[in-house]
């Protein structure tokens, strides 16, 4: 994850100034937390703030609730997404205008948010910058009510009668499918690791398959969650093999293995964003096991 662009405005900013330090410690941490999205709405669990932040849960909640009350970001509790209001145009400076690519890369983005209704309101707010509903590859009724941090009964139902008059199709395997930031920030609050090697037995299970889902981060995490490649050895986290679940080789040759040891990713493999240096195949492994032990030298 890149530097994040914090503007010397925000000291001087009236609604920031009126904020305690702990609120100001919090939205400092939204605008800049390893598992953001530049675009300002990202997957965020809520599990994730404390640790990072040392503020308590109280503080947290009270702090959101202000935030929120003073129209500097946007929760929903349901789908964990958050909105820092903001973000997007000062990441873009004075220019504010985004690149092909960057607006490729923020469409993208949207499609892991799972159609929260927090979309509506990004894309109303940043309707200058071409984006919109109609080029969003995203089924998000234009009326779908804002679903808040308070998370109302009359919200949720409302949301779930505009939600029913669409329906969804199944689809392919996208190219290129990969471990998205939603399905990574999930596998860290779930205490899931190997990812990678969940990642190539999903795959390889749905394209031998040829199955298709409505959403394939939703599907990934199950494959994660019931261990449908055996990845844990039999059923890490107490979760069982699905019925349905393929049957695999446990630990295949090329199946990446991450050092328990190791003092940067202390064996997960991915606490960087990114594979470890520490990864090896099980070849490699099992090579390096069947080398001779080399003598100590005799003085």
């Amino acid at each position: 994850m890149g530097s994040a662009r914090i503007e010397e405005e925000i000291w001087t900013d009236p609604k920031l100034k009126k904020l305690t330090s702990g609120e100001r410690l919090l939205f400092i941490w939204l605008f800049s937390n390893p598992y953001r999205h530049f675009s300002g709405i990202y997957y965020l669990p809520t599990e994730l703030i404390p640790k990072q932040t040392g503020l308590t849960k109280e503080e947290i909640d009270r702090g959101l609730h202000t935030l929120i009350d003073r129209g500097i970001v946007r929760f929903s509790n349901e789908f964990e997404t958050v909105f820092v209001v903001n973000m997007l145009a000062r990441q873009t400076g004075k220019a504010q205008i985004l690149s092909p690519t960057q607006k490729e890369g923020i469409l993208r983005h949207l499609q892991t948010l799972h159609q929260c209704p927090l979309i509506t309101e990004f894309i109303e707010k940043y309707s200058s910058y071409g984006l919109s509903i109609e080029n969003t590859p995203i089924d998000t009724p234009i009326d779908t009510p804002t679903d808040t941090y308070s998370n109302s009964k009359s919200n949720s139902k409302s949301k779930s009668k505009s939600q029913s008059k669409s329906k969804s199709q199944s689809n392919s395997l996208p190219n290129n499918f990969q471990i998205s930031e939603a399905v990574f920030a999930w596998a860290l609050t779930k205490g899931f690791d190997r990812l990678e090697a969940h990642l190539e037995a999903f795959t390889d299970y749905a394209k031998s398959n040829g199955k298709a889902y409505v959403d394939w981060d939703s599907a990934f995490k199950r494959a994660i969650r019931e261990d449908w490649g055996k990845i844990r050895q039999g059923g890490g986290n107490g979760k069982s093999i699905s019925p349905r679940a393929p049957t695999m080789p446990e630990d295949p040759p090329g199946v990446l293995i991450f050092d328990p040891n190791c003092p940067v990713c202390q064996g997960d493999g991915f606490k960087t964003m990114g594979k470890c240096k520490c990864a090896r195949t099980k070849g490699e492994i099992d090579a390096e096991r069947r080398k001779p032990a080399t003598a100590p030298a005799t003085v």
